[in-house]
């Protein structure tokens, strides 16, 4: 240092300084605050991370939208009202405003609970010790929760497509679009897009959509997804993305299959956002699936150093990130908390209908060699063929999971409208560790989905 440069002020200590403001953060700040700790959450972009901004909300809020066109366009076809015009730039103010909301309530919720928000880039230099907007700050509790962002793939041409997060800022629906992904996040875009009146088609180099889902679900799925309009191309790998004369898209596949459109959507995953940390990073162990390897408190390999979310080696799913943030704020300031049980969270992918699981696939309990029995079936809704031509609507399915020696019920999936909701309380029932005879013992609302899963069938 020169004698003209005046000395470094002792950095500002806080209980706790939490590293990004997504749905985990949030919710250890807020409770951290709640219970008393003097806490400090560092944010450079917007309150509520990729969950409220640019995935889980707008995204429901459009898989909404192009349900309810999807029910006018079926209804016009079965001869009973004419289908709207949509509107989409209304469609997506509003979108914007009911999120803006969103933002503020979690800035207040900030703000009551003693929570100094900090709007800056978090530069992590050791254990501890934090540098944001020209300020320095130490911590014995220091929480990462810098959520991920969308996979580019070394692909020729990359740079031409869009991710998930550059959907929520189209000003229009693209006439015709590639999607390059077969998981949940390229399922749910091709659905909602075929629905708003996109032609659209999907690529995937795996050999079914929906890995991770329970098989057959998955394949009903995708049968759904084609009935509505989406070409599925199932084993094919691309090859590069280039622009075309007219100024569109050409996309080639390894079979020497070329697709054009307008717009492509690549949803091939997503990376934690952790090689940007600062010098920190380098001390850090990284598990498998590329996120921060986390004990079962949180704790990453440097002690005093936390990870949640989707930096987490955890399920990256907003549930999970809210639950686990909330039980380390409980841990580390309260009477301990209860982090979530990786077994036990539901999952949905929200294509029309949604499929929606929860506990062990049947797939997955043989592969890990228990004996198991599935209980399953298919069905249409009752409009079917009134409300809309027959079989247009998507096929209904469930499918219970047993365990052959104890007969007790470890995994469920569903596929109907409201299985969404529906798939919670049935993870509640799993905790309980019911057997078959315990689910026969109850019936079910008539005429609905629910009465399915209920009853000595």
């Amino acid at each position: 240092m020169s004698e003209s440069e005046p000395p470094m002020p002792d950095p500002e200590k806080f209980d706790a300084i939490v590293v990004g403001g997504g749905s985990g953060g949030l919710a250890f700040a807020k409770r951290a605050g709640a219970l008393g700790a003097r806490v400090l959450l560092i944010e450079r972009a917007e309150l509520g991370g990729t969950c409220v901004n640019r995935g889980c909300v707008p995204k429901k809020l459009m898989w909404e939208l192009g349900r309810h066109r999807r029910q006018a366009v079926e209804m016009e076809a079965a001869g009973l009202a004419p289908a709207p015009q949509l509107d989409y730039p209304a469609f997506t103010a509003r979108r914007a405003a009911r999120i803006d909301g969103i933002r503020q309530s979690y800035d207040a919720a900030l703000s009551d609970a003693g929570v100094t928000l900090l709007r800056a880039t978090a530069r992590i230099d050791a254990p501890g010790e934090v540098q944001a907007d020209g300020r320095r700050f130490a911590t014995d509790r220091l929480v990462i929760a810098t959520g991920a962002r969308p996979t580019l793939p070394p692909l020729p041409g990359a740079e031409h497509a869009s991710v998930s997060d550059d959907v929520f800022a189209w000003e229009a629906l693209p006439r015709r679009i590639v999607i390059v992904g077969g998981g949940y996040i390229g399922c749910e875009f091709a659905a909602i897009l075929a629905a708003l009146g996109s032609e659209v088609t999907l690529v995937t180099d795996e050999d079914r959509l929906l890995v991770g889902f329970d098989e057959d679900a998955a394949q009903i799925a995708a049968q759904n997804l084609e009935t509505a309009g989406v070409s599925v191309r199932l084993g094919a790998p691309l090859e590069r993305i280039s622009r075309a004369v007219d100024g569109g898209l050409r996309v080639s596949l390894d079979s020497g299959l070329v697709e054009e459109a307008e717009r492509v959507l690549l949803a091939v995953g997503r990376t934690p956002n952790i090689d940007d940390l600062g010098a920190l990073s380098e001390s850090l162990e990284v598990a498998d699936s590329g996120a921060l390897a986390v004990s079962d408190r949180l704790e990453t390999s440097v002690a005093g150093v936390y990870a949640l979310g989707d930096a987490a080696d955890r399920i990256p799913l907003t549930p999970v990130a809210t639950r686990d943030g909330t039980a380390l704020a409980d841990t580390l300031f309260g009477e301990g908390g209860d982090f979530a049980d990786l077994g036990l969270v539901a999952t949905t992918a929200f294509v029309y209908p949604p499929v929606a699981q929860v506990g062990r696939t049947e797939a997955a309990a043989r592969e890990a060699g228990t004996e198991v029995e599935a209980i399953s079936d298919t069905a249409r809704d009752l409009s079917s063929g009134v409300l809309t031509p027959e079989g247009r609507d998507g096929t209904q399915f469930y499918k219970l999971v047993r365990e052959t020696a104890s007969g007790r019920l470890i995994g469920a999936a569903l596929m109907a409208y409201g299985a969404e909701d529906m798939i919670a309380t049935t993870g509640m029932a799993l905790a309980s560790a019911p057997d078959r005879a315990c689910v026969a013992r109850p019936t079910g609302v008539h005429p609905t989905f629910g009465e399915e899963l209920v009853g000595p069938g």
